[in-house]
């Protein structure tokens, strides 16, 4: 065999462990890239609500956008949304009359009693506005919960 023939057999024998190695690291790196939140708000008054949120139709990575949103007196509000991870989850509840306001972030809620109140504020003056918001970690592994 010639050193031109054996030269070209390690240079293909390189990519393919290289190609393995990438492969390989790309399918084991499983990064939470969003998270998924359930915004709360509440007032006994009507409220104006505004919440950050992935665009509707956009990837789950896209940066958040604030969405609008009313709460009819009386009703309750809660918004399931998908935030990335590296953004901030962000409410904020004006009651439209002179009531308290209440806004609560929470994480996975759909898993039930697994889930994580990761912001909670409950105005303390009647007619004021109230804002939750959680910076949400980049880089987490699959699981972690952001503290």
């Amino acid at each position: 065999m010639s050193t031109i023939v054996k030269a070209i057999i390690g240079v293909i024998a390189a990519l393919v462990i290289v190609s393995v190695l990438a492969f390989a690291y790309g399918s084991t790196n499983n990064d939470i890239d969003s998270y998924g939140i359930t915004y709360e708000a509440g007032s006994t008054d009507p409220a104006k609500i505004e919440y950050w949120a992935t665009p509707s139709g956009g990837k789950r990575t896209a940066a958040p956008v604030a969405v609008d949103a009313d709460k009819q007196k009386g009703a309750a509000f809660s918004q399931e949304s998908i935030v990335a991870a590296g953004s901030s989850a962000k409410i904020i509840v004006t009651p439209v009359g002179n009531t308290i306001a209440s806004c609560k972030i929470v994480l996975d809620k759909r898993l039930g009693n697994n889930a994580t109140v990761l912001a909670e504020v409950v105005s303390t003056t009647p007619g004021q506005p109230v804002t939750c918001e959680k910076a949400l970690p980049k880089g987490q592994p699959q699981g972690a919960i952001p503290s």
